[in-house]
């Protein structure tokens, strides 16, 4: 049995090439981002404003009012110095999970193969693919460096026990996906605890040690295959049950091949990379099984403990579960997944899955083949993040010019400011801007931070039901008092409060609530008595990409 318990001081042997180059592929990948503006940046939300946020909930629900302010300010620090600490963690992380996969695998050039594959594998994705993959490998470091201190704290106190629990409270309360990553850590831990010298304990915990995550497992199943496929029922209104699951996986299928005799460019991708990774996978395995009866064959006796067995494919088989968990929710319902658009978290599965598929496929290669194809995918990586960086650099000078036009408005303090924003595909992700981005824009222009800004009505993914169920405050009454609902939202600072709407928005909206925001942007009966209430409409026009 592998020793499991691994140590910190393993870190030491890392040789210096090694490092250098891992650090390279992160400082071609992520140093450009240093450079690209300042809090209207487009990288923000992953760390500058997610995770702060998320954490001050968790400080909430723990009765940490402290806390809950502690981690709100953060969420409008300086972004500069989180974009280079995210670098520093990611440069960290890679390094670190160098040094442990060197103890659990076959050996240092796997664990060097991991860790880049880890590091730059997602290549051409889509932008919230790529984003949300990393801030998934995050969370999982995040759980790593827990284990590491379990294992520590379970040998010197005892407290491994206490420790785990208290995560996997925290993991329940926070994200429940985050169970994903957690269970496999705490397995870890049973074993290194089974290694004890108490005999009975070490029996009982070898005997049921799977028995001990059958809940975990079965709440990992319903996750990811029984609510995404009710989830996305309700979203596409489908009517799903398990009767009609076959006929629907069926029509999926039949859906899939029509789109690629249509030569669609996404339909095209995805079954030659299902038909490639299936063949190679399939001849992987036959390779292995006629290797194995040529060689008993050939010896005409049964292999014994001390000849060499076949390494088994676990890599391949993990890669394509996962991209079939990822593919699952959509098969189930007859969607075709669109890669170039997020619509949930369960695509991650995908990325992570085409990682490992990789990783897998790397590792039964050749050496020389191996260091090709890293070097390929190395410089594939860096090609698909410099047309990130691009596209980030188009959309932050789109934005310096919007900061110009609200600059040169009138004075604005105490002033309500009515936002008429219809830059539709001007971003980095094609959908007006977000909040947040209004908020860095209006915090630019005019030095003000604590600002009250309000969207009426739901961005790009959120329909009717996410307004009813969190936005109800916006189906206020049309009879001209607009501003009855609005004075909830009370100014915070010297700029008033700021409404953004668009007509895209409106579009899509209920008929009471469209004669809602109508009534609030073109009636004549919005009072506007006070002098320091004023209509200001900002309306700017897309920016045409350089090809």
């Amino acid at each position: 049995m592998p020793d499991y318990s691994m140590k910190l001081e393993s870190l030491k042997t890392i040789p210096t090439t090694h490092v250098l180059a891992i650090s390279l592929a992160y400082m071609l990948c992520h140093l450009p981002m240093l450079f690209l503006g300042d809090q209207v940046s487009w990288d923000d939300w992953i760390i500058y404003r997610e995770t702060p946020q998320n954490l001050a909930v968790l400080a909430q629900k723990i009765g940490a009012p402290w806390l809950t302010e502690y981690f709100e300010l953060m969420s409008y620090s300086r972004p500069e110095i989180v974009r280079l600490a995210q670098f520093l963690i990611f440069l960290w992380c890679s390094i670190f999970i160098y040094g442990t996969s060197s103890n659990i695998g076959s050996g240092k050039q796997h664990a060097f193969m991991v860790a880049i594959v880890f590091a730059v594998a997602p290549l051409n994705s889509s932008r919230f693919l790529l984003i949300t993959f990393f801030y998934s490998i995050s969370t999982l470091f995040f759980f790593l460096f827990f284990y590491r201190a379990s294992i520590r704290l379970s040998k010197i106190t005892g407290l491994g026990h206490l420790v785990n629990t208290f995560i996997l409270i925290i993991a329940f309360q926070t994200k429940s996906y985050l169970v994903l990553f957690y269970a496999y850590f705490a397995y870890v831990v049973f074993i290194g605890y089974s290694s004890t010298e108490n005999s009975k304990g070490r029996e009982f915990l070898l005997k049921y040690k799977y028995y001990l995550f059958l809940p975990i497992l079965y709440y990992i199943l319903l996750q990811v295959f029984s609510l995404p496929a009710k989830e996305y029922a309700d979203y596409y209104e489908v009517k799903i049950s398990p009767t009609l699951w076959l006929q629907r996986f069926l029509d999926s299928l039949v859906g899939l091949l029509r789109a690629v005799y249509q030569r669609d460019p996404q339909a095209v991708v995805v079954t030659l990379i299902v038909c490639i990774s299936l063949i190679v996978f399939t001849l992987h395995s036959l390779s292995s099984v006629i290797s194995v009866n040529l060689h008993r064959r050939k010896l005409m006796q049964p292999m014994t403990a001390g000849q060499p067995a076949v390494r088994p494919c676990v890599g391949p088989v993990v890669g394509i579960a996962l991209i079939a968990a990822g593919l699952f929710p959509y098969l189930a319902i007859g969607v075709i997944p669109e890669f170039g658009h997020y619509s949930s978290r369960h695509q991650l599965g995908l990325m992570l899955g085409f990682s490992v598929l990789t990783a897998g496929l790397l590792s039964s290669a050749i050496s020389p083949l191996r260091r090709y194809i890293i070097v390929i995918i190395v410089l594939s990586s860096i090609l698909s993040w410099w047309t990130h960086y691009f596209d980030a650099h188009v959309m932050y000078s789109k934005q310096r010019s919007i900061i110009a036009q609200i600059r040169s408005l009138e004075p604005l303090q105490f002033t309500d400011v009515i936002v008429h924003d219809d830059t539709e595909h001007l971003n980095l992700w094609e959908t007006p801007f977000n909040t947040n981005e209004w908020h860095g824009m209006f915090a630019a222009a005019t030095g003000l931070r604590n600002l009250c800004i309000k969207r009426f009505g739901p961005s790009a993914w959120e329909d009717d039901n996410y307004i009813l169920r969190n936005q109800p405050e916006i189906f206020a009454d049309c009879d001209g008092s607009v501003y009855a609902k609005m004075d909830q939202y009370k100014p915070r600072g010297n700029l008033g409060r700021i409404y953004i709407t668009s007509e895209h928005e409106r579009e899509s909206y209920r008929p009471k609530l469209q004669a809602f925001l109508i009534d609030l942007l073109t009636s004549s009966r919005v009072p506007l008595s006070l002098e320091l209430r004023k209509r200001v409409i900002i309306a700017d026009a897309p920016m045409d990409r350089p090809h």
